[in-house]
């Protein structure tokens, strides 16, 4: 289950991790489940929905913003401001903003 939140948390699912980690690692200390392989395999979770999102987002972001991104703010110049931004600042700038909340999603 908790594989499973963190999973959708990685998604476009607004659910935070903030609210998800803590009941689990409550649970895991108190049932005494607190292992690193058991914590590794709930994380795991996490991993599998953002790889969900990047293949996603990889097979068919850009057809699919252009297409449909109007009706919800995202029209082409968005998209062209996005791709100069990532141009611009590369991987370094991504790893970053990942780390910054609201604007990781």
């Amino acid at each position: 289950m908790i594989a499973g939140l963190m999973a959708l948390e990685s998604t476009l699912v607004p659910i935070p991790s903030e609210v998800i980690v803590p009941p689990a690692a409550y649970l895991a200390h108190t049932q005494g489940s607190f292992l690193f392989w058991g914590s590794a395999r709930r994380n795991r979770g996490s991993w599998v929905g953002a790889s969900v999102m990047y293949w996603a987002a990889r097979l068919l972001g850009r057809p699919i913003i252009l297409r449909f991104g109007r009706y919800v703010g995202l029209g082409q110049a968005k998209l062209e401001l996005a791709e100069r931004w990532c141009a611009h600042y590369g991987p370094p700038g991504v790893f970053f903003s990942r780390l910054l909340p609201v604007i990781r999603h």
